[in-house]
């Protein structure tokens, strides 16, 4: 993802864009990883960033992904924590 991004960033300055990032983390873990996704110029140009939160659905995995599910979160049903509110905001930023 790295690649192509540095190697379209001139194209992608020019689009009305907006970042996000699912994941399970919370708090500053989550924020250092969102600054490590995405070049800094272009975090600053788009419209809408956010930290939306995650999910691991058990009954849509395969044996393998639930195995590796539990060993690197120790998570052994489903959990959700999409945070919904910050989605609304996000589209309602984008959408601006």
């Amino acid at each position: 993802m790295q690649r192509f991004m540095d190697r379209n960033k001139e194209l992608l300055y020019t689009k009305k864009l907006g970042l996000y990032l699912c994941c399970m983390y919370e708090g500053e873990q989550a924020n250092e990883q969102f600054k490590n996704a995405f070049i800094p110029m272009l975090a600053d140009s788009a419209v809408a960033k956010g930290i939306l939160g995650g999910e691991f659905l058990f009954d849509k995995m395969n044996f393998l992904e639930r195995a590796i599910v539990k060993k690197l979160t120790g998570h052994k049903k489903t959990v959700s924590r999409l945070k919904m509110d910050e989605i609304r905001e996000f589209a309602k930023a984008f959408n601006n």
